[in-house]
């Protein structure tokens, strides 16, 4: 369920809460830590950012059989003072890292549909995908969202400072809701008669 006025939530408190400073950058990576999410090329796209700009801080929620090696990975980059690991969060509370998050990255080249982009984009935040069917179909991009093909890209994107932030929240209101959706298909199987 979307929690409706996140927008009152200052996003400095809920820094605080996740153990973040106020002037962290905080990129999000949400997803099972499979092969196919790619979380240790996270970890590679994160340390590219973290020696540019020390402010960056990257929050990953998830476990799987990667657990190990990305902890690893992120011990040998020294890393370890700047990544914070959330095994499982309530999907009550998982809108509050959707609030405090400067963006969502998403690298499964396989995407078919993208429920987490949905949700980042209706809370304000912006996403960064790699392009995958479920991300091109979601993500106007540069509009809504960017859209990624390679790690330069992705540093590129989470660097760029255009607000695209409301015109994210307002495609998913306009596009993605459950009426606009039903909409859409009902269309679709009409003129298919």
């Amino acid at each position: 369920m979307l929690h409706q006025n996140y927008e009152e939530v200052d996003r400095n408190e809920l820094k605080l809460k996740y153990g973040f400073e106020t002037e962290n950058k905080v990129i999000l990576f949400i997803g099972r830590l499979i092969e196919e999410k790619q979380p240790l090329k996270m970890i590679e796209i994160f340390s590219q950012l973290y020696q540019m700009d020390s402010s960056y801080r990257l929050l990953m929620v998830g476990t799987g059989p990667l657990m190990d090696k990305v902890k690893e990975k992120v011990k040998n980059a020294n890393l370890v003072d700047v990544v914070t690991q959330i095994e499982k969060i309530p999907n009550s509370d998982i809108w509050e890292l959707y609030r405090l998050a400067d963006c969502f990255v998403n690298l499964n080249q396989q995407e078919i549909f993208g429920m987490a982009i949905l949700e980042a984009m209706y809370y304000g935040c912006k996403v960064i995908a790699w392009h995958a069917p479920g991300p091109d179909f979601i993500i106007d991009d540069g509009v809504s969202g960017y859209l990624i093909g390679n790690d330069k890209e992705a540093c590129e994107r989470i660097l760029d400072s255009a607000d695209i932030e409301k015109a994210a929240k307002m495609h998913i209101l306009n596009q993605f809701t459950w009426k606009k959706s039903a909409e859409r298909i009902y269309a679709a199987a009409s003129a298919e008669r």
